[in-house]
């Protein structure tokens, strides 16, 4: 199976992290009242944030700058330029903001308020407990290697964090931006691979890894001066199934979301029934916008009547706190 992740220092992931930031703090501020429907372009050095919100907080730019832009640009990788010129990597301070957010039309309101299913959606997730993680062998591999080079390239002035790693069997595929290239080799991932708190050789054949760093030999551009972001594009690489199935709706949406809720709590009852089990577990279903219970659930295939609320699965997952360090480890609570 193939597999794919980028680290936080990615601009898609930037840009869901952004969004994600801001949904937490009007979700801290407003409770069950708020509600968050915000996307975010982050391109050169401007970032746009669109969408819909109600909300108590004042969005003001300056507000969106200090508490949004600076502290997820930092954690991202672009609090400090290091030896990067101004060209080749953005900083954190230096990006100007765009709020187009508007007010949420009381219409998209209805159901949220009366805390019944906000949209109809398809949603995919499952469990495979071979992993710690629950997810399919490539893609632990492809993220543990991914957030081990991270954090590796977060503290290297030399060493950019908009980092893509894809697995394939024993094909490791790394891109990782970097002033000296001569020293970001396949040597340099190897010793990554040996940092890690697991051996390779439990989950994939490592003893003969084939491993391609930076395929055209210079990646040094990067960040959003080299691409632009936006939220939701990433969706794959979010996906909460070991077979990389994906529903009807990106992820980072505000916690009354049926994008959100419904492949969450799937993720979490294969998580469930996988640990009893042993054994790999499949599970989809999809709402009805309006209703107040899961229209349809299936488990492995099979049809499991279900009836639990929106409500029921805010209040057991607290998706009222810590929303931005869900989507920061991609929604892998591990």
């Amino acid at each position: 199976m193939l597999a794919e992740y980028v680290t936080i220092g990615h601009p898609d992931r930037v840009a869901d992290l952004l969004a994600a930031k801001l949904i937490e703090l009007i979700q801290r501020k407003d409770g069950y009242r708020s509600h968050a429907a915000i996307e975010v372009m982050i391109t050169g050095t401007t970032i746009i944030f669109s969408g819909e919100a109600k909300t108590t907080l004042k969005l003001s730019k300056r507000y969106l700058k200090k508490e949004v832009v600076f502290p997820v640009l930092t954690d991202c990788g672009y609090g400090d330029r290091g030896a990067f010129t101004k060209s080749q990597k953005p900083i954190a301070k230096d990006y100007k903001i765009v709020n187009l957010i508007q007010n949420q039309s009381p219409d998209i309101g209805i159901a949220t308020d009366q805390t019944l299913w906000n949209d109809q959606n398809i949603s995919y997730a499952g469990y495979d407990p071979s992993t710690p993680t629950g997810q399919s062998k490539e893609k632990f591999i492809a993220q543990a290697i991914g957030d081990k080079l991270f954090e590796r390239a977060y503290n290297n002035n030399y060493v950019g964090t908009d980092i893509k790693v894809l697995v394939s069997g024993n094909n490791i595929t790394v891109a990782i931006p970097s002033l000296y290239i001569k020293d970001i080799t396949e040597l340099w991932v190897r010793d990554t691979i040996m940092m890690l708190p697991f051996c390779i050789e439990d989950y994939i054949d490592g003893e003969d890894l084939n491993i391609v760093v930076n395929g055209t030999g210079v990646y040094q551009i990067h960040g959003s001066i080299a691409d632009t972001g936006l939220t939701g594009r990433k969706t794959t690489v979010n996906c909460l199934d070991p077979d990389n199935r994906n529903g009807g709706g990106s992820m980072i949406k505000p916690f009354h979301a049926s994008d959100l809720l419904l492949p969450y709590y799937f993720y979490k009852e294969a998580e469930r029934i996988a640990l009893e089990t042993k054994q790999k577990v499949s599970i989809e279903g999809y709402s009805n916008i309006g209703e107040d219970a899961i229209r349809d659930m299936f488990v492995n295939g099979t049809r499991i009547e279900n009836k639990i609320t929106p409500k029921d699965i805010i209040d057991r997952y607290g998706f009222l706190q810590d929303f931005y360090k869900l989507v920061k480890r991609n929604f892998i609570n591990k």
